[in-house]
């Protein structure tokens, strides 16, 4: 019998150890025997189990709740070995009795050594990352806010140069200058709404649709180019949403602008449309217009960074990346339908937050009663 159990445990995966009630050790398979770097087996037999143990309390701790228990399940642990390196293991052990009817404890550890380095590094690493993350989000709100100031004095000296001169080319040098400036001034907000989706913690608040709407329409809606543009809004459903308010604005922002910027003049009749449909699990917005639109080929890489469809892009081809990256933190998703000539439809999806759904199942419920 004896001989059976030796022979069951020679070639497990675990590092096998038998000992008498007091630590010493009646038998150690190969792998234990190898892992702990013992090369005298004989002098090690009727040594005692804890003089390997990092900690020696710790082996009559585990005694004495095997006496109480009768077993132990994957406790941490550290033995040393003959060279005076450390293995991590995760030990289980049981009350078990002899072939001569002697109590005995069986002690199988599991060697965790590489996994618990991979650990190790892998925080170590996360910690660094960390800090990164945290030194960029600082950097990108600093240059955004520093930068917009020069900005805003720029385009305030350019009005007041255009009161002031009536020369038709300073006025057009001063248009061109303008021009530029809006375009970087553009790029800085896009800069500022990346960093906001990327590294402002979440919040969660209840959801008053039309009001974002409307507010990002009127920013675009005031240029004299886009006014003979039909703007609608329309929401639908009647169950509470629940997100983050300032990222769903940064994701209506950089969608809903678009179609103010690739309306087609040329059409007698434009219009945008934003409808949203709020469920109790989500709500499900549209942006559709009778635009430009997008050529298929550029479908697929529209939401990429940097990329630009068309040469009338104002920007540095941010907008629909932004939107996509902020709408995976929230966990939604977009999508787009368009074709040169007749306008494109934008559709995203997000996922109401458990707020929103918890009311939602409320209201249900009150109004099955």
């Amino acid at each position: 019998m004896k001989q059976l159990y030796q022979s069951s445990f020679q070639y497990s995966f675990e590092l096998v150890v038998r000992t008498s009630l007091d630590g010493k050790v009646l038998y150690a398979n190969k792998l234990f025997l190898d892992t702990l770097a013992i090369t005298d087996y004989l002098k090690f037999n009727n040594s005692l189990l804890q003089d390997v143990f990092v900690v020696k309390q710790q082996f009559g701790i585990f005694c004495d709740h095997l006496q109480k228990e009768g077993q132990i399940f994957s406790q941490s642990v550290q033995l040393v070995r003959s060279d005076g390196n450390i293995i991590e293991g995760l030990v289980n052990a049981n009350l078990d009795k002899s072939d001569e009817g002697n109590e005995v404890y069986n002690w199988f550890i599991l060697d965790i050594t590489l996994q618990k380095k991979t650990e190790d590094i892998l925080k170590q690493r996360n910690d660094e990352l960390a800090k990164i993350n945290q030194q960029m989000e600082k950097f990108l709100y600093s240059t955004s806010h520093d930068l917009r100031s020069p900005i805003t004095t720029i385009l305030g000296l350019i009005n007041l140069m255009r009161l002031e001169t009536k020369d038709v080319m300073q006025s057009d040098y001063l248009s061109k200058i303008e021009s530029s400036t809006n375009k970087l001034d553009k790029v800085i907000r896009d800069i500022n709404s990346f960093s906001k989706a990327s590294y402002q913690r979440l919040a969660s608040e209840k959801i008053e649709f039309e009001p974002i709407a409307w507010r990002i329409i009127n920013r675009y809606h005031s240029n004299p180019s886009a006014r003979n543009i039909n703007v609608q809004v329309a929401v639908k459903g009647g169950f509470p949403f629940y997100t983050d308010p300032e990222l769903l604005e940064i994701i209506l922002e950089n969608i809903i602008r678009n179609s103010f910027y690739f309306y087609d003049p040329n059409k007698s009749h434009c219009f945008i449309k934003v409808i949203a449909h709020c469920t109790m699990s989500e709500i499900q917005v549209e942006c559709i217009d009778n635009g430009l639109g997008i050529g298929k080929q550029h479908l697929e890489l529209i939401f990429n960074m940097f990329y630009k469809a068309s040469h009338l892009a104002k920007g540095a081809g941010l907008g629909l990346y932004i939107a996509k990256e902020t709408l995976a933190r929230i966990k939604g998703s977009i999508s787009v339908e368009s074709e040169i000539g007749f306008g494109s439809v934008f559709k995203i999806i997000i996922p109401n937050d458990h707020k929103g759904k918890l009311i939602g199942n409320k209201l249900q419920l009150v109004n099955h009663n």
